[in-house]
């Protein structure tokens, strides 16, 4: 389970993300934050949680190395649960269908997405367990 620091910095993180249109807190460590809210599979009540992103091939991935825990991130669980999200990058907002990707499609993502952001790498060596590649599909603007 995530630290009570954390999650409050998630929380606050998120916070000034949105009220900024991500001009704050649009980066982190060099890479790209996008806010992924999901729908709460215990509570149903929605989730937004800053995660970090690259665009390969014009799509948007994320991964769910939740900072290298042996357990994946609450927002992964969520998304396979129901996999109909909100995606925020920058000030657009848009509806998203969250796709985790096979082992086919993870072996030729893995290697890019570790190109583009070689910490995951070491991440995955101590998370113990294979770190979930999502890519984030398109479905409409969510003001529609």
């Amino acid at each position: 389970m995530a630290s009570r620091a954390k999650i409050a910095w998630a929380h606050a993180n998120a916070w000034i993300y949105a009220k900024s249109h991500g001009r704050l807190g649009g980066s982190f460590g060099g890479h790209k934050v996008l806010l992924l809210t999901t729908t709460g599979r215990k509570s149903g009540q929605p989730r937004r949680t800053p995660v970090q992103y690259e665009v390969i091939d014009g799509q948007t991935i994320i991964v769910a190395a939740g900072g290298g825990s042996p357990n994946p991130p609450q927002w992964f669980l969520n998304a396979r649960a129901n996999p109909n999200v909100t995606v925020q990058t920058g000030a657009e907002i848009w509806r998203a269908v969250a796709r985790i990707s096979d082992e086919g499609e993870r072996a030729i993502l893995w290697p890019r997405i570790t190109t583009l952001n070689p910490l995951l790498a070491k991440v995955q060596e101590r998370a113990g367990r294979e770190i979930p590649v999502v890519r984030l599909e398109r479905v409409d603007p969510a003001g529609d």
